[in-house]
Protein backbone atom coordinates (compact mmCIF):
# COMPACT_ATOMS: atom_id res chain seq x y z
CA UNK A 1 0.00 0.00 0.00
CA UNK A 2 1.30 3.51 -0.88
CA UNK A 3 2.61 5.71 1.90
CA UNK A 4 0.17 8.41 0.77
CA UNK A 5 -2.75 5.97 0.90
CA UNK A 6 -1.72 4.68 4.33
CA UNK A 7 -1.31 8.20 5.68
CA UNK A 8 -4.60 9.29 4.14
CA UNK A 9 -6.49 6.38 5.64
CA UNK A 10 -4.90 7.05 9.00
CA UNK A 11 -5.89 10.72 8.93
CA UNK A 12 -9.40 9.80 7.77
CA UNK A 13 -9.77 7.29 10.61
CA UNK A 14 -8.75 9.95 13.13
CA UNK A 15 -10.93 12.68 11.66
CA UNK A 16 -14.02 10.46 11.41
CA UNK A 17 -13.33 8.24 14.41
CA UNK A 18 -12.59 11.19 16.72
CA UNK A 19 -16.10 12.71 16.59
CA UNK A 20 -17.68 9.24 16.78
CA UNK A 21 -15.61 8.47 19.88
CA UNK A 22 -16.68 11.82 21.37
CA UNK A 23 -20.37 11.03 20.75
CA UNK A 24 -19.94 7.58 22.28
CA UNK A 25 -18.27 9.12 25.35
CA UNK A 26 -21.11 11.64 25.72
CA UNK A 27 -23.72 8.88 25.48
CA UNK A 28 -21.90 6.87 28.17
CA UNK A 29 -21.79 9.89 30.45
CA UNK A 30 -25.51 10.61 29.88
CA UNK A 31 -26.32 6.96 30.54
CA UNK A 32 -24.35 7.05 33.79
CA UNK A 33 -26.12 10.23 34.96
CA UNK A 34 -29.55 8.89 34.01
CA UNK A 35 -28.91 5.55 35.73
CA UNK A 36 -27.77 7.28 38.93
CA UNK A 37 -30.91 9.47 38.95
CA UNK A 38 -33.19 6.47 38.34
CA UNK A 39 -31.47 4.47 41.06
CA UNK A 40 -32.14 7.24 43.57
CA UNK A 41 -35.77 7.69 42.56
CA UNK A 42 -37.10 4.23 41.61
CA UNK A 43 -34.24 1.99 42.65
CA UNK A 44 -36.02 0.45 45.62
CA UNK A 45 -38.99 -0.52 43.43
CA UNK A 46 -37.38 -2.11 40.37
CA UNK A 47 -34.43 -4.21 39.17
CA UNK A 48 -31.02 -2.98 38.01
CA UNK A 49 -31.75 -4.39 34.54
CA UNK A 50 -34.92 -2.32 34.29
CA UNK A 51 -33.01 0.82 35.39
CA UNK A 52 -30.39 0.19 32.71
CA UNK A 53 -33.09 -0.19 30.05
CA UNK A 54 -34.83 3.02 31.15
CA UNK A 55 -31.48 4.88 31.13
CA UNK A 56 -30.90 3.78 27.51
CA UNK A 57 -34.33 5.13 26.55
CA UNK A 58 -33.68 8.47 28.29
CA UNK A 59 -30.30 8.87 26.53
CA UNK A 60 -31.84 8.05 23.15
CA UNK A 61 -34.64 10.57 23.66
CA UNK A 62 -32.21 13.26 24.85
CA UNK A 63 -29.85 12.85 21.89
CA UNK A 64 -32.79 12.79 19.48
CA UNK A 65 -34.04 15.97 21.15
CA UNK A 66 -30.75 17.72 20.33
CA UNK A 67 -31.39 17.03 16.66
CA UNK A 68 -35.07 17.94 16.97
CA UNK A 69 -36.78 18.89 13.76
CA UNK A 70 -33.51 19.77 11.97
CA UNK A 71 -32.42 16.22 11.25
CA UNK A 72 -31.91 16.72 7.52
CA UNK A 73 -29.75 19.88 7.85
CA UNK A 74 -27.69 18.18 10.53
CA UNK A 75 -27.14 15.14 8.29
CA UNK A 76 -26.15 17.41 5.38
CA UNK A 77 -23.66 19.21 7.62
CA UNK A 78 -22.22 15.92 8.85
CA UNK A 79 -21.90 14.67 5.25
CA UNK A 80 -20.16 17.91 4.28
CA UNK A 81 -17.73 17.56 7.18
CA UNK A 82 -17.04 13.97 6.12
CA UNK A 83 -16.24 15.11 2.55
CA UNK A 84 -13.88 17.78 3.90
CA UNK A 85 -12.22 15.20 6.13
CA UNK A 86 -11.69 12.84 3.18
CA UNK A 87 -10.24 15.67 1.06
CA UNK A 88 -7.74 16.83 3.67
CA UNK A 89 -6.86 13.29 4.65
CA UNK A 90 -5.46 12.60 1.19
CA UNK A 91 -4.55 16.12 0.02
CA UNK A 92 -2.22 17.08 2.87
CA UNK A 93 1.37 16.42 1.71
CA UNK A 94 3.33 13.65 3.28
CA UNK A 95 6.14 14.53 5.61
CA UNK A 96 9.32 14.22 3.54
CA UNK A 97 11.38 11.06 3.93
CA UNK A 98 14.68 12.06 5.49
CA UNK A 99 16.86 9.32 4.01
CA UNK A 100 16.90 6.21 1.84
CA UNK A 101 19.45 3.46 2.36
CA UNK A 102 20.76 0.91 -0.09
CA UNK A 103 23.46 -1.73 0.19
CA UNK A 104 26.26 0.77 -0.41
CA UNK A 105 24.68 4.21 -0.44
CA UNK A 106 22.79 6.68 1.70
CA UNK A 107 20.38 9.00 -0.07
CA UNK A 108 19.71 11.91 2.25
CA UNK A 109 18.48 15.49 2.23
CA UNK A 110 20.68 18.48 1.48
CA UNK A 111 22.76 19.98 4.27
CA UNK A 112 24.43 23.43 4.34
CA UNK A 113 27.87 21.80 4.49
CA UNK A 114 27.26 20.07 1.13
CA UNK A 115 28.01 23.25 -0.82
CA UNK A 116 31.74 22.62 -1.21
CA UNK A 117 31.26 19.03 -2.40
CA UNK A 118 28.65 20.03 -4.98
CA UNK A 119 30.74 22.97 -6.15
CA UNK A 120 33.47 20.45 -6.96
CA UNK A 121 30.93 18.27 -8.82
CA UNK A 122 29.38 21.17 -10.73
CA UNK A 123 32.74 22.52 -11.89
CA UNK A 124 34.14 19.17 -13.06
CA UNK A 125 34.10 19.10 -16.90
CA UNK A 126 33.87 15.27 -17.31
CA UNK A 127 30.92 15.16 -14.88
CA UNK A 128 29.11 17.95 -16.77
CA UNK A 129 29.66 16.42 -20.21
CA UNK A 130 25.95 15.65 -20.68
CA UNK A 131 24.50 17.80 -17.89
CA UNK A 132 23.37 20.73 -20.02
CA UNK A 133 24.45 23.48 -17.65
CA UNK A 134 27.59 25.59 -17.66
CA UNK A 135 30.09 25.01 -14.83
CA UNK A 136 29.27 27.06 -11.74
CA UNK A 137 31.29 30.25 -11.59
CA UNK A 138 31.17 30.70 -7.82
CA UNK A 139 30.37 28.82 -4.64
CA UNK A 140 27.46 31.23 -4.13
CA UNK A 141 25.92 29.96 -7.36
CA UNK A 142 26.21 26.40 -6.05
CA UNK A 143 24.64 27.46 -2.75
CA UNK A 144 21.63 28.89 -4.61
CA UNK A 145 21.39 25.73 -6.72
CA UNK A 146 21.33 23.59 -3.58
CA UNK A 147 18.75 25.84 -1.91
CA UNK A 148 16.44 25.17 -4.85
CA UNK A 149 16.54 21.44 -4.02
CA UNK A 150 14.16 21.99 -1.10
CA UNK A 151 12.34 25.11 -2.29
CA UNK A 152 9.03 23.46 -3.22
CA UNK A 153 8.47 19.94 -1.79
CA UNK A 154 5.16 19.64 -3.67
CA UNK A 155 6.95 19.86 -7.04
CA UNK A 156 10.34 18.34 -6.28
CA UNK A 157 11.96 15.67 -4.16
CA UNK A 158 15.75 15.38 -4.25
CA UNK A 159 18.37 13.40 -2.38
CA UNK A 160 22.12 13.76 -1.98
CA UNK A 161 23.94 10.53 -2.91
CA UNK A 162 26.50 9.65 -0.25
CA UNK A 163 29.03 6.81 -0.30
CA UNK A 164 31.06 6.11 2.87
CA UNK A 165 30.35 9.65 4.09
CA UNK A 166 31.43 11.28 0.81
CA UNK A 167 29.01 13.19 -1.43
CA UNK A 168 29.16 11.73 -4.95
CA UNK A 169 26.03 13.14 -6.59
CA UNK A 170 22.33 13.90 -6.43
CA UNK A 171 19.17 12.19 -7.63
CA UNK A 172 15.50 13.07 -7.52
CA UNK A 173 12.76 15.04 -9.19
CA UNK A 174 13.30 18.76 -9.70
CA UNK A 175 10.06 18.80 -11.66
CA UNK A 176 7.65 15.93 -11.01
CA UNK A 177 7.36 13.46 -12.68
CA UNK A 178 10.80 13.92 -14.31
CA UNK A 179 13.76 12.22 -12.66
CA UNK A 180 17.18 13.85 -12.91
CA UNK A 181 20.52 12.73 -11.53
CA UNK A 182 24.15 13.69 -11.57
CA UNK A 183 27.05 11.52 -10.46
CA UNK A 184 30.68 12.48 -10.09
CA UNK A 185 32.50 11.16 -13.14
CA UNK A 186 35.14 9.45 -10.98
CA UNK A 187 32.38 7.34 -9.38
CA UNK A 188 30.73 6.25 -12.63
CA UNK A 189 30.94 2.64 -13.80
CA UNK A 190 30.62 1.21 -10.28
CA UNK A 191 26.85 0.66 -10.23
CA UNK A 192 26.13 3.53 -7.84
CA UNK A 193 23.85 5.34 -10.29
CA UNK A 194 21.62 2.33 -10.86
CA UNK A 195 21.52 1.58 -7.13
CA UNK A 196 20.44 5.15 -6.34
CA UNK A 197 17.91 5.22 -9.19
CA UNK A 198 16.26 1.97 -8.05
CA UNK A 199 15.95 3.35 -4.50
CA UNK A 200 14.44 6.62 -5.68
CA UNK A 201 11.97 4.87 -8.00
CA UNK A 202 10.75 2.68 -5.12
CA UNK A 203 10.44 5.78 -2.92
CA UNK A 204 8.52 7.73 -5.57
CA UNK A 205 6.04 4.92 -6.21
CA UNK A 206 5.55 4.35 -2.48
CA UNK A 207 4.80 8.08 -2.14
CA UNK A 208 1.96 7.83 -4.67
CA UNK A 209 3.63 8.89 -7.94
CA UNK A 210 1.96 6.80 -10.70
CA UNK A 211 4.72 7.10 -13.33
CA UNK A 212 8.20 8.52 -13.77
CA UNK A 213 9.99 9.98 -16.79
CA UNK A 214 13.65 10.43 -17.71
CA UNK A 215 15.24 12.43 -20.53
CA UNK A 216 18.82 11.59 -21.47
CA UNK A 217 21.26 12.51 -24.22
CA UNK A 218 21.33 9.84 -26.92
CA UNK A 219 25.15 10.02 -26.80
CA UNK A 220 25.16 9.11 -23.11
CA UNK A 221 25.14 5.33 -23.61
CA UNK A 222 25.92 4.53 -19.96
CA UNK A 223 23.00 6.59 -18.64
CA UNK A 224 20.64 5.17 -21.23
CA UNK A 225 21.63 1.60 -20.37
CA UNK A 226 21.22 2.30 -16.65
CA UNK A 227 17.65 3.61 -16.87
CA UNK A 228 16.68 0.75 -19.18
CA UNK A 229 18.03 -1.78 -16.66
CA UNK A 230 15.80 -0.10 -14.07
CA UNK A 231 12.76 -0.78 -16.27
CA UNK A 232 12.29 2.53 -18.14
CA UNK A 233 11.04 2.15 -21.69
CA UNK A 234 11.59 4.56 -24.57
CA UNK A 235 8.60 6.69 -25.58
CA UNK A 236 10.19 9.07 -28.07
CA UNK A 237 13.17 11.08 -29.30
CA UNK A 238 13.63 14.66 -30.35
CA UNK A 239 15.65 17.86 -30.01
CA UNK A 240 16.19 19.43 -26.60
CA UNK A 241 17.88 22.79 -26.05
CA UNK A 242 19.95 23.18 -22.88
CA UNK A 243 20.39 26.32 -20.82
CA UNK A 244 23.81 26.63 -22.44
CA UNK A 245 22.14 27.02 -25.84
CA UNK A 246 23.30 23.63 -27.09
CA UNK A 247 20.63 21.58 -28.86
CA UNK A 248 21.00 17.83 -28.53
CA UNK A 249 18.97 14.79 -29.50
CA UNK A 250 17.27 13.49 -26.37
CA UNK A 251 15.51 10.22 -25.71
CA UNK A 252 12.49 10.21 -23.40
CA UNK A 253 11.75 7.16 -21.29
CA UNK A 254 8.90 6.27 -18.94
CA UNK A 255 8.39 3.82 -16.09
CA UNK A 256 4.84 3.12 -14.90
CA UNK A 257 4.02 2.05 -11.41
CA UNK A 258 2.89 -1.61 -11.41
CA UNK A 259 -0.82 -1.73 -12.15
CA UNK A 260 -0.92 1.77 -13.62
CA UNK A 261 -0.76 2.94 -17.22
CA UNK A 262 0.04 6.57 -18.03
CA UNK A 263 -2.06 8.13 -20.82
CA UNK A 264 -0.52 7.55 -24.23
CA UNK A 265 1.64 10.66 -24.51
CA UNK A 266 4.94 11.10 -26.24
CA UNK A 267 6.23 13.27 -23.42
CA UNK A 268 4.93 15.47 -20.63
CA UNK A 269 6.36 18.95 -20.01
CA UNK A 270 9.93 17.92 -20.76
CA UNK A 271 12.60 19.32 -18.44
CA UNK A 272 15.20 21.85 -19.50
CA UNK A 273 18.06 19.40 -19.08
CA UNK A 274 18.79 15.73 -19.36
CA UNK A 275 20.00 13.38 -16.67
CA UNK A 276 23.76 13.30 -16.53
Amino acid sequence: MDRRLKRGLGRLALMVGGPLLALWSISLWLHHEAAQHLHKTIGPYTSARHIDHLADQIVARQMNGWVGGSGVPVMVCLLGLLCIAIHFSFAVPLAPVKALRTRRLVLRRVRPEDVAAFHAILTDPPTLRYWGQAPHRSIEETARWLADAEADPAKRDEFVIERDGNVIGMIGARQWPWVTYILLDAECGKGYGGEALAAFVAHAFASGMPALFVATDTRNAASLAMVRRCGFGEIGRGPLTHETGETIEAVWLRLDKPGYRWPSLRRTAAPDRVAA
